[in-house]
């Protein structure tokens, strides 16, 4: 099982995206993060590649 925590990205949050997949554990941190930190999420985006953000995204991925 393929895991994101919302906290890795800063939030005080105790969200955590589950999955057998890259793709779809990223798929749900993405839902989360637009659904309950919309806002800051977009200032911790700008100026930031679609590449980029999925580097970032990907390097924070944990094995359960």
């Amino acid at each position: 099982m393929k895991t994101i925590r919302c906290n890795d990205f800063g939030f005080t949050c105790p969200f955590v995206a589950r999955d057998e997949t890259e793709e779809g554990v990223i798929e749900k941190i993405t839902a989360h993060g637009q659904a309950v930190h919309k806002k800051e999420v977009g200032k911790m985006m700008e100026g930031v590649s679609e590449e980029e953000a999925m580097y970032m995204m990907k390097s924070k991925i944990q094995e359960e």
